[in-house]
């Protein structure tokens, strides 16, 4: 019991005294999403999924929240997807046909699987892209009315592979 209260001690004056730091790579928290925002002088910031239960420490002008929003960015290392911009898959819902609309900034080599929602692999197809911008047809005709996933893959000839993923509904009437 002594040597948690000599520790929880000496905890406490390293913070008071405004030298105690966190792990070398800083704070930060996970988001779902969030933003800023600018409005009369003052920033704004906001996040969801931060968690709901927060904790406040202070001591003197040092201020410890858990799960605080912090005023610098930390890489993760993560690549950033940029199919976003790249992919268009349309019309949506479908009835015969979707299209899968590209403009890639340079050659390479796109898969894409459609899917069942069981999982079940229905069509699968391999491209081989050059740059600029191109459309692909999907025959979905045949297909019963239901819920697919259309999983494309693009692997440029020097990068990383990307993924991108549309939920494509199938039905009768639009």
């Amino acid at each position: 019991m002594k040597k948690t209260l000599s520790m929880a001690g000496v905890f406490l004056a390293l913070l008071a005294a405004g030298n105690a730091r966190a792990q070398s790579i800083g704070p930060s928290t996970i988001d779902a999403a969030g933003g800023t925002a600018g409005l009369a002088g003052n920033t704004y910031e906001w996040s969801v999924g931060d968690m709901a239960v927060i904790t406040t420490y202070t001591s003197g002008s040092l201020v410890v929240t858990q799960g605080t929003l912090q005023p610098f960015h930390i890489p993760t290392g993560v690549n950033t997807i940029t199919l976003d911009k790249q992919l268009k898959a349309y019309p949506n819902p479908a009835t015969n046909m979707v299209f899968l609309e590209y403009n890639m900034e340079s050659a390479g080599k796109m898969d894409y699987i459609l899917q069942d929602i069981a999982g079940k692999t229905i069509l699968q197809k391999t491209l081989t892209l050059q740059p600029g911008a191109g459309k692909e047809s999907i025959n979905m005709a045949a297909l019963a009315n239901a819920t697919y996933m259309l999983n494309v893959s693009y692997l440029p000839k020097q990068g990383v592979s990307q993924t991108m993923s549309f939920k494509i509904i199938k039905s009768a009437n639009n």
